[in-house]
């Protein structure tokens, strides 16, 4: 019995004292520096000048660190990019489409690197919107450089693609996409030609979080126009959506229009 006992004993031992598998054992002595370790979101910040020895498990999933400094876990960003997409606003009329990117995280400070294809639309890598787009498709490789909470560099990468469509409406006005209400007597109210052929028209004009800031019937691009001065001071330069009735029983206009105050 005895026997058996100490035998018992003697395999216990031998098991504890097996190695970690795959493990590999580095000497690190500290620069001030932070750096990853083991999978993709563990650091360690060495700051304090101390050395220590780090042991990797198998498939880096479990780290032993021993001296004063212990890892720290950073949880990744979580960037999104949304977009609003105005597709062509009449049949066959090119170059009225836009795509605005918004991008969201919880992320302080950042900065993005826009790749868009075609790339002519954004030469110098840094739109978060394009303009003037015929219809078709467009993709994006959006890169955010930012650092995490112990000053380490890092990236997120977002793919994307877009299409702007065509439209089914033929236009029998023209609209144009900007209005520059600075006093020097151009363009100082929103243009909309042959407007004045269809007395019982409806403009309303809606902000991009869908809030109307403007409506009125029988628009004439003169008095009764857009934007109205004593309303002028309320709206910060933007993009604005637009619903034009006619009113001669043809579909609504629908569509975009940029308010450049300075």
């Amino acid at each position: 019995m005895m026997k058996l006992k100490y035998k018992i004993y003697a395999m216990l031992i031998g098991l504890f004292a097996l190695p970690l598998q795959n493990s590999a054992q580095q000497v690190i002595n500290s620069a001030g520096s932070d750096r990853q370790l083991g999978n993709a979101n563990i650091y360690i910040n060495d700051n304090v000048g101390e050395p220590f020895i780090e042991t990797f498990g198998p498939g880096a999933s479990i780290m032993i660190t021993q001296g004063y400094l212990q890892p720290y876990y950073e949880a990744p960003s979580g960037f999104t990019i949304s977009a609003a997409v105005n597709n062509l606003i009449c049949k066959d009329k090119f170059e009225d489409g836009f795509i605005d990117l918004s991008i969201v995280t919880s992320v302080n400070s950042y900065t993005p690197i826009y790749y868009w294809t075609p790339s002519k639309y954004c030469p110098n890598n840094n739109c978060s919107k394009i303009d003037s787009l015929e219809s078709g498709a467009y993709d994006l490789k959006a890169i955010l450089y930012y650092k995490n909470k112990l000053g380490a560099l890092k990236s997120d990468t977002i793919k994307k693609s877009f299409f702007i469509r065509n439209s089914d409406i033929i236009c029998q006005v023209k609209i144009y996409s900007g209005v520059t209400p600075n006093n020097d007597g151009v363009n100082e109210t929103w243009q909309i030609d042959d407007i004045d052929k269809y007395p019982n028209n409806e403009v309303t004009i809606y902000n991009r979080w869908g809030y109307e800031v403007f409506k009125t019937k029988s628009y004439n691009n003169g008095i009764n126009s857009w934007p109205p001065k004593d309303a002028l001071n309320n709206l910060p330069s933007s993009t604005y959506f637009y619903i034009i009735e006619l009113g001669d029983g043809s579909k609504p206009i629908k569509g975009w229009v940029e308010l450049i105050k300075d």
